[in-house]
């Protein structure tokens, strides 16, 4: 489950990564040589690299030859210049000139850079040609050698492609085989990756924005099942802003295992901020094990989000005690550093006496700290002994009289 959210949490920064890259693609060089720093601790480095600039602006105009050798050089020349933003905007001047010229020249270019260029250059390839081509995207990026420069760029070509042609994007990945897309292969994510799941995941979020009934059809017509559920996930992930219940229904029809337990716990977080008294009950459905633990945990912290009392509702009313305990505990470290009378609420869902005491204590120490007026009244009223009382009132840094 851990690994599926990261992929997820992966794919996600990629896109935003991507944006970034070809929202940068159109500024222009002159732009990118008027910026100023504020902080020039070494004024003759900065000279340096300003000559540095000067003598790429002097060599930049025009289209540079597109032989082998010259985008090779291109390459060295610019990876030597100082790592900054101005250098990879230098970069994808360079590299949008190349492209509009001739994509196979950029394709070279991207390959004679090092890492972490060639990485972050590739996404910012991919999404230009998908814009243009994405049938030769995809293509051009399948065949590069597995690298995160390989991954990155598949991810941003599925995102672009599947904003103006979804069905295009998926019946691609769906029809290409086991070997085009292996799982693995990149530095950034790990060894138990699938690259083709990520893919499918992007297209189908991506998908049921505009047609979340045709992308659903699709799936269903699927004879790869991790595919099937890979499109499914992306689509439950969108679906689950706007049809929670709708979401959970397609997260059921998922294969047991890892990634349907990912799948729901997107559509339970998504759901929890819109009707939290929902989304509990539908975790309920779900029997005790490894991912109604973690689901509970992260329902609690959605619940900080919420009004005072929905945590009355939710957590004091938990059918099984244990989890109900460590929900508790988990709603409380979220919420005592900043509003520890939230967690005063939540301490009557504590069923075992010594955790019930401990929790109380560490709610005092925190309120009387934030306010102390009404938390000394409150303090009063709690079932703990003089003795406890008069501790936690002679903590350091209070300034309160004992009962």
């Amino acid at each position: 489950m851990k690994i599926w959210l990261i992929l997820v949490g992966l794919a996600t920064g990629v896109l935003l990564m991507f944006r970034e890259l070809r929202a940068k693609t159109s500024v222009a060089s002159s732009q990118a040589s008027q910026r100023s720093y504020e902080v020039q601790p070494f004024p003759e480095k900065h000279e340096a690299a300003s000559a540095h600039f000067s003598d790429l602006n002097e060599l930049s105009t025009g289209l540079f030859p597109s032989d082998e050798s010259s985008i090779a050089a291109k390459a060295a020349f610019l990876g030597q210049l100082p790592e900054s933003d101005e250098q990879r905007d230098r970069i994808r001047e360079l590299l949008t000139k190349l492209f509009e010229n001739d994509p196979a020249s950029a394709a070279e270019f991207i390959a004679a850079l090092n890492e972490p260029l060639r990485t972050q250059m590739a996404a910012a390839l991919g999404s230009m040609w998908a814009q243009k081509d994405p049938q030769s995207a995809a293509e051009w990026a399948r065949d590069l050698s597995a690298s995160p420069a390989r991954t990155h760029a598949v991810l941003a070509i599925c995102a672009d492609w599947a904003a103006v042609a979804p069905q295009n994007a998926a019946n691609f990945v769906m029809n290409s085989s086991a070997a085009d897309f292996p799982l693995g292969g990149s530095a950034t994510f790990s060894a138990g990756s699938d690259v083709r799941s990520q893919m499918l995941f992007i297209i189908g979020s991506r998908w049921a924005v505009q047609n979340s009934a045709e992308a659903i059809k699709l799936s269903s017509q699927s004879s790869d099942g991790s595919d099937r559920d890979s499109l499914l996930a992306g689509i439950s992930s969108t679906l689950a802003e706007s049809s929670p219940s709708d979401a959970a229904t397609l997260v059921a029809s998922m294969t047991p295992g890892s990634q349907q337990n990912d799948a729901a716990l997107t559509v339970l977080l998504e759901w929890a901020r819109s009707d939290p008294q929902a989304a509990a009950n539908w975790l309920k459905l779900f029997p005790s094990g490894e991912f109604r633990d973690k689901a509970i945990l992260n329902l609690s912290g959605i619940l900080t989000e919420q009004e005072p009392n929905s945590v009355k509702t939710l957590l004091l009313n938990w059918p099984k005690t244990d989890e109900r305990a460590r929900a508790i505990r988990h709603y409380l470290n979220e919420t005592l550093d900043t509003d520890a009378s939230r967690g005063a609420i939540a301490l009557a869902g504590l069923a075992d006496g010594a955790l019930f005491q401990e929790e109380t204590e560490r709610v005092a120490q925190h309120w009387l700290m934030q306010d102390p007026p009404v938390a000394l009244q409150w303090l009063a009223g709690t079932g703990l002994d003089e003795s406890t009382k008069v501790r936690l009132l002679s903590a350091p840094g209070l300034a309160i009289s004992p009962f």
